[in-house]
């Protein structure tokens, strides 16, 4: 199965906090390494190979 590589891109309108770069940085990883999908509040999260929800990713 193919995944779109812009999968997870979101573009942001506002001024990222520090918090929120590290959110970022670390869904970023996640979704090299275990092919997550996610939206724009880092809700909905899934794994896209076997389609199970993530509910709480620092538990991957």
């Amino acid at each position: 199965m193919d995944f779109p590589i812009n999968a997870n891109l979101v573009k942001y309108e506002r001024k990222l906090s520090f918090t929120d770069c590290n959110t970022l940085s670390s869904m970023d990883k996640l979704s090299t390494q275990f092919l997550l999908s996610f939206d724009r509040d880092f809700d909905n999260i899934n794994l896209l190979k076997s389609g199970k929800r993530v509910i709480n990713i620092r538990y991957l």
